[in-house]
């Protein structure tokens, strides 16, 4: 008779959680499926549904309704909560108190490790509690080509030696898409500015009188023109890519905007959130322009401001800025 009286035991408290009748047990699980009604005792990893909770969740990954106790690193979702729910990973707080330490998804980890203290690995992913700050460290023998969140969900800001960036002011999943980091391997190789051209030799003058040049109305392209032209002609995307033509149209109406904007004038440009890079037939149409025009472009909350004097010289092989190199560069 003592050699049934676990398994008796085991099958009662099954049954009573299948039909959802009160339980007091001083430990149990929940499976999927199941539901669990007037809990007075402890859960450990619930992936069921706990009614009317008056004890202690840990681990949940399902449903928890009409909470009036704690429920400890949620993975699931809480309704009407009375109480507290420490340490959120991702999970919904439906109608109730907010949570204690409100983690947010990062992506996995590729070429590329976390560090701080304000990141957590959990069920398998990697977290950063809001409003903590962390380091993200390349790999050896890898680098940080570029870095970007989008639709400004926080902030992160690329090493001058691109070996590391910083992430702070979290406010959401950055999983899926939201953080990219460009990780190259090899080491960081800082562009060089094309060197100045020679100035060419003032010629020597014809000392015979020639006839001056008919007068035109039609105006000639600046000699400047065709650079950018050409830059144009080799950002066009596949019209095929409605997105990336989207954003092509974008830049191309910025630059006939800076065309035709007069001496002295700012010309404000709001860039959509979630655009990671400007082209850079942009930069070089900034820098050529005859007017004193300032741009201040205003870009997933930060003011930069670009004049054809500070605006950077084309080199070789540059088909864009980012985002992260205009802050460090124009950021106010």
């Amino acid at each position: 008779m003592r050699n049934r009286t676990p398994k008796l035991l085991a099958l009662a408290l099954a049954a009573v959680m299948t039909m959802g009748m009160t339980v007091s047990a001083a430990t149990t699980n929940v499976n999927s499926g199941d539901t669990m009604q007037n809990n007075n005792g402890i859960v450990m990893y619930n992936y069921g549904e706990v009614i009317n909770n008056n004890s202690v969740v840990r681990n949940n990954h399902g449903t928890v309704q009409n909470n009036n106790r704690i429920v400890q690193n949620n993975y699931g979702i809480v309704q009407n909560n009375n109480r507290i729910v420490q340490n959120n990973y991702g999970g919904t707080i439906d109608k109730g108190n907010p949570p204690q330490n409100q983690f947010y998804e990062l992506p996995t980890p590729k070429n590329f490790s976390y560090e701080g203290e304000g990141a957590t690995q959990a069920n398998g992913s990697w977290w950063i509690k809001e409003g903590g700050t962390v380091t993200i460290k390349a790999a050896d023998g890898f680098y940080f080509a570029s870095a970007s969140i989008s639709g400004g969900l926080g902030t992160i800001t690329v090493a001058d030696d691109h070996k590391s960036c910083t992430l702070s002011n979290v406010t959401g999943s950055l999983a899926n898409g939201g953080l990219t980091l460009d990780v190259q391997e090899g080491e960081y190789t800082p562009e060089q500015p094309e060197p100045e051209p020679e100035p060419e030799p003032t010629p020597t003058p014809d000392s015979t009188p020639t006839t001056p040049p008919a007068d035109t109305s039609t105006a000639t392209e600046p000699a400047s023109a065709p650079t950018v032209q050409q830059m144009e002609t080799a950002e066009r995307p596949d019209p095929q890519d409605v997105e990336a033509t989207e954003r092509y149209n974008f830049w191309m109406d910025v630059k006939a905007d800076l065309r035709a904007a007069a001496d002295g004038k700012t010309l404000r440009v709001h860039v959509p959130a979630d655009y990671t890079n400007m082209p850079a037939s942009v930069m070089e149409q900034i820098r050529l322009l005859d007017a004193d025009v300032t741009v201040d472009l205003r870009w997933s909350g930060e003011r930069l401001l670009i004049t054809p004097a500070t605006a950077q010289r084309k080199t070789a092989l540059k088909a864009f800025w980012t985002f992260a190199q205009l802050c460090e560069l124009y950021a106010q």
